[in-house]
């Protein structure tokens, strides 16, 4: 390889077969992936589904999962490119000076091998890395914003369908006692109690009754099919979720006395919220940036040292240059004030996600808040008065002393109730659920991203 301390011929052939080996073999490593195997949930919606777990099948969408762990993959692409060390340059030249070996009548040639490395890349690396890690950051928080709005979503459609298929039961029953009346009716007409025009009524009290059936069961299908989508379905399902009871209670720590926003709970709401976290992220991102900015301003890392041998027909000789660049009419103005103008412009979005956030938050809290005093101050206590009022009518018609059309109007009045009752409780239950969620409650990130998350 070395002859009297000088690289010769068959060193520089050896070199060269293995840096095109290693290029080539670079070039042939390259390949393009796998596609991924799908794997909708289909059979899970064979039995009715809790509230866990369409949690549970959201948030382990093979898709959903796949594009969050695809953006994550580039965030942190981003920071292995940032640590990565630059690679030396390896620089190869024959040249051809007009000689001759006066001996053998051989072209005499100018071989030169020298090598080129940055050694000052220091100078920009730490910047650029903060940079790329604020930047993961950024994503980690966007996915968060993902993962509420999905969780969120999803609560809220599976309590949807909850008073969907009771709304369904519940026009059943009215169905039921539209055919009562008729029943009654007819028998009235032909004991000469009653005329053809409460049987028209009745008729008609039918067709209104189907028709709310009707409604109830499309919606129903509707929301069904929307959920099974939602919920990672490949095509369509009508899938069934299991009936709750749940209460909506406020968490004791959010109710005040004085009627207003505890200032605790906006803290929490803050410190919980991805959107301000992204801001955030975003905010040190941009700081990073201007400092790689002016570190820039002087040209360190630009600096490149060049060593190596040449040999010359007259014998060897080492080579070493050095390149710098002086900042006399460029020092990275531009770059410095276009990094100040986004930072400025980034700390603006910060502040506005703070207040975006609050505003966001004191919104579910004043929705929980008036939708749980609306069900227990009013629905709630209507809906059971009607119930007791159709106990009593269950005994005065027992005794003979109402009729059986008053008893049957007691129980139409009764689900009718039921009816906008469950709206109200809908409405209360998930504006509880959501407060509760947002102050804290979480559930377990798909099992792809529990590095992260």
């Amino acid at each position: 390889m070395m002859r009297d301390g000088h690289v010769t011929r068959g060193a520089w052939r050896r070199l060269c077969v293995v840096v095109w080996s290693f290029a080539l073999g670079l070039l042939l490593g390259c390949k393009t992936p796998p596609a991924p195997q799908w794997k909708p949930p289909g059979a899970a919606f064979v039995s009715p589904l809790t509230l866990e777990k369409c949690l549970e099948l959201a948030q382990s969408n093979d898709i959903r999962v796949a594009d969050w762990q695809a953006r994550l993959k580039v965030a942190r692409a981003a920071i292995v490119t940032a640590k990565t060390l630059p690679n030396p340059t390896l620089n190869l030249v024959w040249e051809d000076i007009g000689l001759k070996d006066p001996v053998g009548g051989a072209s005499l040639m100018s071989r030169t091998m020298t090598g080129t490395y940055p050694i000052f890349f220091w100078w920009t690396r730490p910047p650029k890395i903060a940079s790329a890690k604020a930047g993961l950051r950024e994503e980690e928080a966007a996915i968060h914003t993902d993962l509420r709005e999905l969780v969120t979503g999803i609560a809220t459609a599976y309590y949807g369908l909850v008073t969907d298929q009771r709304k369904v039961a519940l026009a059943k029953q009215l169905v039921k006692i539209a055919d009562e009346s008729l029943r009654l009716a007819q028998k009235k007409l032909e004991l000469g109690l009653g005329s053809g025009y409460d049987v028209q009524r009745a008729k008609t009290e039918i067709l209104q009754a189907g028709s709310d059936l009707a409604d109830a069961e499309g919606q129903l299908r509707l929301d069904q099919l929307t959920f099974a989508f939602a919920l990672g379905a490949d095509r369509p399902f009508y899938p069934a979720v299991v009936d709750t009871n749940d209460s909506p209670t406020l968490p004791a720590s959010s109710i005040s006395p004085s009627g207003e926003l505890p200032p605790s709970l906006i803290a929490t709401a803050l410190e919980l919220d991805p959107q301000y976290a992204k801001a955030r992220a975003a905010r040190e991102a941009a700081e990073a940036d201007l400092h790689l900015q002016y570190r820039l301003a002087v040209p360190i890392a630009d600096i490149p040292v060049v060593g190596g041998a040449r040999h010359e027909p007259e014998g060897y000789g080492g080579v070493v240059s050095f390149d710098v660049p002086i900042p006399l009419f460029d020092r990275n103005q531009g770059g410095i004030q276009r990094s100040q103008a986004q930072l400025l412009a980034a700390q603006a979005a910060e502040e506005k996600a703070r207040r975006a956030a609050i505003a966001s938050f004191a919104q579910v809290w004043e929705r929980a808040r008036t939708a749980v005093e609306k069900w227990n101050t009013h629905a709630r206590p209507l809906l059971q008065n009607l119930e007791r009022n159709r106990r009593a009518a269950t005994t005065l018609f027992a005794a003979g002393q109402i009729t059986y059309t008053d008893l049957l109007q007691t129980q139409r009045d009764l689900q009718q109730a039921q009816l906008k009752e469950l709206d109200v409780w809908r409405e209360a239950v998930v504006a509880v659920w959501t407060l509760k969620f947002e102050l804290g409650h979480r559930h377990a990130a798909p099992s792809g991203l529990q590095q992260t998350f």
